[in-house]
């Protein structure tokens, strides 16, 4: 996933809104912990555009992203950032860190991609063992009210360069859903060049959640309406969930 894809990520996201996705994982930051955090954590930062915003807001950045085609075009986007971003190429199951940080940020459904029980315990655990008693960890998640509807459609993107088909099959039982995404680029005889990739999502719910923080001695928050200040709905496509790194008696 996200090998040759990572070329053309950026061209195929221009809508994402990173800007306004700053600014609203600030205000929880400030409403749930009370402060900033001075040294960040993205989790599968991918192309660095989250990485960057929160930099520019005054965030030290550690960047982690497990596909280093990703990194790459990362390392150039934040290349007049100062002071740099630390990046690394890792699973999020094996985060790996030199020390502790204050804040952990995961966005655009990236926790989604940990498609069962084990590997999203297994991640959570990780996050705990680094983030500082106190300390906050954002998330947001494709919801499986989504998830299961984005089955019955066919969706096309196309830009100058490339043209993206995706289709989607759900699996209620596991409550997984796969992507498969044919993509076709243009050349320079142009004449297209076809590539394919797979993405596996699992719509985890939010008593998974709370036994996965659980691991990672993390108690959860809130669990908001994406991008709003207000508990999540049922019909909700997004939600963010605010957890806390629970402080030890002493």
């Amino acid at each position: 996933m996200y090998a040759e894809m990572a070329q053309f990520y950026d061209e195929l996201t221009t809508d994402v809104p990173y800007t306004a996705m700053a600014e609203y994982i600030e205000t929880l930051f400030l409403k749930y912990g009370g402060k900033k955090p001075s040294l960040l954590l993205e989790l599968a930062c991918g192309t660095g555009s989250m990485t960057r915003e929160m930099a520019k807001k005054g965030y030290d950045m550690i960047a982690v992203d497990y596909s280093s085609d990703m990194l790459t075009l990362a390392r150039e986007k934040l290349d007049d950032i100062a002071p740099q971003p630390l990046l690394l190429c890792q699973r999020m199951e094996e985060l790996n860190l030199y020390g502790t940080v204050d804040g952990v940020i995961s966005c655009l459904d990236s926790v989604n991609y940990l498609s069962s029980q084990k590997a999203l315990e297994q991640a959570f655990e990780r996050v705990g063992l680094f983030l500082e008693e106190g300390g906050l960890f954002i998330f947001d998640l494709h919801t499986e009210y989504k998830l299961s509807r984005l089955a019955k459609e066919t969706y096309v993107r196309e830009t100058e360069n490339v043209l993206c088909l995706w289709q989607t099959e759900w699996n209620e039982a596991n409550r997984l859903a796969r992507f498969d995404l044919d993509f076709f680029v243009r050349e320079q005889d142009e004449r297209y060049r076809r590539f394919s990739e797979t993405h596996i999502e699992r719509a985890h719910t939010l008593e998974e959640i709370d036994q996965a923080l659980s691991k990672g001695g993390m108690t959860r928050l809130s669990a908001l309406g994406e991008k709003k200040l207000r508990f999540q709905k049922e019909t909700d496509d997004r939600i963010y969930i605010v957890a806390q790194k629970t402080e030890t008696k002493g």
